[in-house]
């Protein structure tokens, strides 16, 4: 059992490992909500992993609304960590709704 986060730190859990990061005050984090196309508009920031198909081409596994604060962070393609067993990489491409 890992021992409880420290006041004025994160815990992160790694494949391996558990990782203890001290963090300034405050802190904001977000987490992720299901939501809907509906919520997408003209100023929206979204992320869109997806992961590479055999012909070359590149299938959408989601799209993540982020909130106004985070606009710009990871703007572009972004490789991510393949899933456990997977064979491909995912891609996450950041960018703003036009």
């Amino acid at each position: 059992m890992a021992a409880p986060p420290i006041s004025g730190s994160i815990e992160i859990r790694t494949a391996s490992r558990v990782i203890h990061i001290e963090t300034g005050q405050p802190l904001t984090t977000h987490r992720e909500v299901p939501s809907d196309l509906s919520h997408i508009t003209s100023s929206s920031y979204v992320g869109i992993p997806s992961v590479k198909q055999a012909n070359g081409g590149e299938l959408a596994k989601n799209v993540m609304i982020f909130p106004a604060a985070l606009r710009g962070a990871a703007e572009g393609n972004v490789m991510m960590d393949p899933a456990p067993g997977a064979t491909t990489q995912s891609r996450m491409t950041n960018g703003s709704v036009s």
